[in-house]
């Protein structure tokens, strides 16, 4: 009502907004990184300020640069994998406006519509009886490798490393379930991957099922 006597544009911003933007800076980001329209957020996504202020904390892990936005190459980088067209489908989706960064706002709503979602205890089960390629309860390196290698058409050794010192890999050699779940609650990124992962396994037996029945079919018909 002051606004409209005063004839002052109104925006959607609020004092949350400040708390968000100072708490940006706080992260060296740019102050503008943290201006999210906190509200509409709040009464789309149910997020809380509290829930907002640790993502933001996560999101600036990820900013190395520290500009408010986060590319390919940063992204990469934070899952310690290599950039490869499946990482840039995953990476597409948080990228909302496609314009090949994606600011705080972007990871916010990608986070609560398909990271989160990802992240069940059945995801991460399938995942983790993909990894344990032999059935033992754990998975070891060489199992880390061989599926990583088939998830992005081939992984050096450094990425792989990468992805060991997050776990008791590196000290024990192999992780169990729970020390799975731990790496996968430190990057939640790693479930969206996942899902992708099996969601192509499956299309690939749906492929392979279809391509007997027609084998069958035509050598009925012969």
């Amino acid at each position: 009502m002051m606004a409209k006597e005063l004839n002052v544009p109104t925006t959607d911003y609020c004092f949350e907004d400040v708390q968000l933007m100072t708490a940006g800076t706080s992260q060296s980001m740019p102050l503008l990184s943290g201006m999210v329209e906190f509200i509409k957020l709040k009464e789309k996504l149910h997020m809380r300020l509290e829930s907002m202020k640790n993502h933001l904390t996560h999101f600036a892990e990820i900013d190395k640069n520290k500009d408010g936005y986060v590319n390919i190459e940063e992204f990469a980088d934070y899952l310690g994998l290599p950039v490869s067209p499946q990482l840039q489908e995953v990476f597409n989706m948080y990228d909302r406006n496609g314009d090949g960064q994606v600011s705080f706002r972007e990871y916010l709503i990608s986070t609560a519509l398909i990271c989160d979602p990802a992240n069940t205890e059945e995801t991460l089960q399938l995942a983790f009886k993909t990894f344990d390629v032999n059935g033992d309860g754990f998975v070891d390196r060489c199992e880390l490798e061989q599926i990583l290698s088939a998830m992005f058409d081939g992984v050096v050794d450094e990425y792989v490393d990468g992805l060991m010192s997050d776990s008791s890999l590196s000290q024990q050699g192999a992780m169990s379930y729970d020390e799975f779940v731990q790496v996968c609650k430190k990057r939640p990124e790693y479930a969206v991957l996942f899902r992708q992962y099996e969601d192509k396994l499956d299309e690939v037996e749906e492929d392979q099922e279809a391509e007997t029945d027609n084998g069958s079919r035509h050598i009925k018909s012969e």
